[in-house]
C-alpha cells in the first residue's frame, strides 16, 4: 500500500498530482497499460454509478464516492487491490461522510447484484446473517475502507473539491450576465461534471477549472456560444480557465467519448474550435464512420428485399377459440 498524502494542506490544489506521478502511477508500475487504467477507472466508476441508483443515493454520496476512488488508485495500484470491492467502501464511507448512511449489509447484497448481474448471483446473508460467503464479502468491504481511509489520509473536506460545488457558483454569475438558466443547459452541465469523474481529471486540475470547462463543453454542445465578441468574452472572464487548461481538459473528455463511443460531434465540433488534438479527432472519425457503416448494414439486412415484396401472402384461416368451463383458477 502507498503511504497517505501527508501533510495536506487546505487548499483546492492538494490532491492535484504531477505529471510525473500520473505517468508513473503504482498501476503503470504493476505493469498495467494507460488504456487498461482508463479502462478500469471508466468501468469502475459506474459501477459505483450503478450501485448508488440500486441503493437509492442521493447524487452528493456517488460523486463523493467516485472522487474517493480515484483519488484511491492514484495512489494505489488497480492490481493491488479489488476495484469493486473498493468502489463499495468509497460509497459506504461517502454515505456516511454526506450524512446519509447506509446498512454494510444493503451496501453488500445490492453491490454484488449489480456486479454479477449477468449470472444472477443473489448474495443471501442467510437467516442468521452467517452465510459464509456474505461474511467474507461483509469483511472485506470493512478492510477496504481502512486502506482506503489510510490513503485518503482520513480528508474528509471534499466538498470545496468537487467540480459540483463551482458549477453552482458559475450558473448564478452567468445567469447575472444574461445567459439563460434553462434545464438542458444545466443538465448538460452537470452531466459532462459526472462524466469527469471517469477520468482522473480531479489529480491533474482543481475543482474550478474542471467546472468551468464543463460549462463550456455544455455551450458547445447546446450551440449556446454567442457570436458577438461582447457576450462570448463576458462568458470567458466569468469562466476563468486558461487557454492551456481548457484544451487539456476538452482533450481528455474527447478521449472519453470516443472510448464510450459517443459524443462524435461534439468531439468534432471541439477539434473544429481548436481545443482537441488531432490525435484525438482522428479516432473521433473513424469511430464515427464505423458507426455509421455498421448501422447502414444492419438497417439494410432488416429492410424486405423486392423479391419479398412482390410475394402474395397467404390467407390465414380464421379460428373460433372455445374457452373451457373449467379454468385452470378454478
Amino acid at each position: 500500500m502507498s503511504a497517505p498524502r501527508a501533510d495536506l494542506e487546505r487548499s483546492d490544489t492538494r490532491w492535484i498530482l504531477s505529471t510525473e506521478e500520473l505517468a508513473n502511477s503504482p498501476s503503470r508500475r504493476d505493469g498495467i497499460k494507460a488504456e487498461d487504467e482508463k479502462k478500469k477507472r471508466r468501468q469502475t466508476v459506474s459501477f459505483i454509478e450503478e450501485c448508488g441508483k440500486k441503493l437509492k443515493l442521493p447524487k452528493l454520496p456517488v460523486v463523493v464516492a467516485e472522487t474517493y476512488l480515484n483519488r484511491f488508485y492514484g495512489l494505489n495500484s488497480f492490481k493491488a487491490y479489488d476495484r469493486f470491492v473498493t468502489a463499495q467502501a468509497c460509497l459506504f464511507l461517502a454515505a456516511k461522510v454526506e450524512e446519509k448512511p447506509i446498512k454494510l449489509e444493503r451496501i453488500v447484497v445490492e453491490c454484488h447484484l449489480v456486479r454479477y448481474e449477468s449470472r444472477k448471483r443473489p448474495l443471501d446473508p442467510g437467516p442468521t446473517k452467517n452465510n459464509p460467503d456474505y461474511v467474507a464479502a461483509k469483511n472485506a468491504v470493512l478492510e477496504a475502507e481502512r486502506v482506503l481511509l489510510y490513503s485518503i489520509n482520513y480528508d474528509f473536506d471534499i466538498l470545496n473539491l468537487l467540480p459540483i460545488t463551482h458549477f453552482e457558483s458559475l450558473l448564478r454569475k452567468l445567469k447575472d450576465s444574461g445567459v439563460r438558466d434553462d434545464q438542458p443547459f444545466r443538465q448538460q452541465c452537470w452531466n459532462f461534471i459526472h462524466d469527469s469523474h471517469r477520468t482522473n481529471l480531479g489529480l491533474q486540475f482543481p475543482p474550478k477549472k474542471i467546472a468551468s470547462a464543463c460549462v463550456f463543453l455544455a455551450f458547445v454542445m447546446l450551440r449556446k456560444l454567442p457570436t458577438e465578441t461582447d457576450r462570448l468574452r463576458r462568458i470567458f472572464d466569468i469562466l476563468s480557465i486558461s487557454e492551456r487548461s481548457l484544451n487539456g481538459i476538452c482533450d481528455q473528455m474527447a478521449e472519453l467519448y470516443v472510448e464510450m463511443k459517443t459524443r462524435y460531434q461534439l468531439v468534432a465540433d471541439l477539434h473544429q474550435m481548436g481545443h482537441v488534438t488531432p490525435q484525438v479527432a482522428n479516432r473521433a472519425k473513424a469511430a464515427s464512420k464505423a458507426a455509421s457503416k455498421a448501422a447502414s448494414k444492419a438497417a439494410a439486412s432488416d429492410a424486405p428485399s423486392s423479391s419479398d415484396a412482390l410475394r402474395p401472402h397467404k390467407k390465414v384461416k380464421a379460428t373460433t377459440t372455445t374457452t373451457s368451463s373449467s379454468s385452470p383458477c378454478g
